[in-house]
């Protein structure tokens, strides 16, 4: 019996280290009093069709709630443990914080009341040559995905769906590809920090490409699918 009972609080202890666990824990002990009333308890006919009603229900209800988690706060899913590098957790916590602020200085649109310069066409050639240089240099190492799908939020024909441990990139309804959160995750953050995207939201997820970015994005694009047009 007391072996039993070491192996419950060691499970107990495993699961109750992120959110997804303590749900996982919360739904197993909720089940085991619905079962000990069930089974030991002297109850009468509208008891037990109370219990029978909720044994049904219960299932549905974490269903609706747990689709809810994962489609609309699944970034609160996770402990820094469940990462494999604990900084991208924070990381997440301060993109929020920054989204937050900056929505409570009256937005993430270009509003920010900076002279923006007209620059003549040779500049403009050059800074873009500067961009795209530092784009394919900050993409070296990480999945040629990348283009295709900013190219897709470029065309507005890009929808993602998460996953709880990926992230599945639809081209208009068609699913195109899939990859780990974790990746997804360090890697646009990395373009949020280094100004070729705007993260404007974490949860939803939602981001713009920045205007300066459009041209280095398509020529990347073209040359990873010649095969598609622009």
């Amino acid at each position: 019996m007391s072996s039993k009972f070491e192996n419950f609080s060691s499970a107990s202890q495993k699961l109750s280290r992120n959110p997804l666990g303590i749900l996982a824990l919360f739904i197993l002990l909720v089940y085991g009093m619905a079962s000990l009333v069930t089974g030991l308890g002297n109850l009468n006919d509208a008891s037990e069709k109370l219990i029978t009603y909720f044994l049904v229900s219960f299932p549905i209800l974490v269903l609706f709630i747990f689709y809810i988690l994962v489609t609309k706060h699944h970034d609160k899913l996770y402990a820094p443990s469940d990462f494999s590098n604990q900084n991208h957790f924070k990381e997440i916590l301060e993109l929020q914080l920054e989204v937050s602020k900056k929505s409570d200085m009256g937005g993430l649109n270009n509003q920010d009341g900076n002279v923006h310069v007209k620059m003549t066409q040779s500049e403009q050639k050059k800074q873009q040559e500067v961009i795209k240089a530092k784009f394919t240099n900050l993409l070296n190492g990480k999945s040629s995905i990348y283009p295709y799908i900013l190219f897709l939020k470029i065309k507005n024909e890009l929808s993602l769906k998460f996953r709880s441990r990926s992230i599945e990139i639809f081209r208009n309804s068609t699913l195109v590809a899939s990859m780990a959160l974790n990746y997804f995750w360090r890697d646009f953050f990395e373009f949020h920090n280094n100004d070729f995207i705007t993260i404007t939201d974490v949860e939803p997820f939602s981001f713009v490409v920045e205007d300066h970015s459009v041209e280095a994005i398509k020529e990347l694009y073209q040359k990873n699918y010649p095969d598609e047009t622009v």
